[in-house]
């Protein structure tokens, strides 16, 4: 009976001890992350390519991140950028040769 009992606890030490080990790294990158970001106030914008300003007919931006959609319809799973424009919040994507945009 000892002995079931420890074969289940040793398997059960075993399945968990490597997704707890990953999330405490996790942890710990984030942690450290933040703590070499303190000094760091400036936020830097990303360059536009030329076809996403067409679509923002050149006119200036206040920030573009690149990010992945996710869950938006017709571009999910795209890669394009999330642009503070005008007091809106877009999402332009590359679209098979041309670009598109979602607001």
């Amino acid at each position: 009976m000892a002995g079931s009992i420890a074969a289940v606890l040793l398997l059960i030490i075993i399945i968990f001890t490597p997704i707890l080990l990953q999330w405490v790294f996790f942890i710990l990158r984030a942690v450290a992350t933040r703590f070499s970001s303190i000094g760091q106030r400036g936020v830097q914008s990303d360059r536009l390519p030329p076809a996403h300003l067409v679509l923002l007919k050149h006119q200036p931006l206040d920030l573009a991140v690149r990010c992945k959609a996710q869950g938006v319809p017709g571009a999910g799973g795209r890669n394009g950028f999330v642009i503070v424009w005008r007091d809106h919040l877009v999402f332009t994507y590359d679209r098979w040769g041309s670009s598109g945009s979602e607001p």
